[in-house]
């Protein structure tokens, strides 16, 4: 295992091998986590983002790096379930009561 940081603008980057980065981005406002996938993949494949406007957000991607499912919670708002269907690329909220 090898642990890199970089600071650069204030920004904090940790990186841990291939497998996991930490940031503290101060310019935009977040702070998240980041999980690759195993070689050969490579590929971003979960993370987990807070910002300072208060939103959360947590994706997990599929082996290719495609988005499938995203749950993000914004201030006041409702949250939100978004699932992707990878074959025609659409989206909808699981939690959205007045969807399909």
């Amino acid at each position: 295992m090898h642990l890199t940081t970089a600071a650069s603008c204030s920004d904090w980057i940790i990186q841990i091998g291939d497998a996991i980065s930490l940031a503290v981005l101060p310019q935009e406002g977040a702070a998240g986590v980041w999980l690759n996938g195993p070689a050969p993949q490579g590929r971003e494949r979960a993370g987990l983002v807070v910002t300072k406007n208060g939103e959360a957000l947590l994706k997990l991607a599929d082996a290719a790096g495609m988005e499938r499912v995203i749950l993000l919670v914004e201030a006041d708002s409702p949250a939100k379930l978004l699932l992707v269907n990878p074959k025609d690329i659409s989206m909808r909220d699981a939690l959205d009561k007045n969807g399909p």
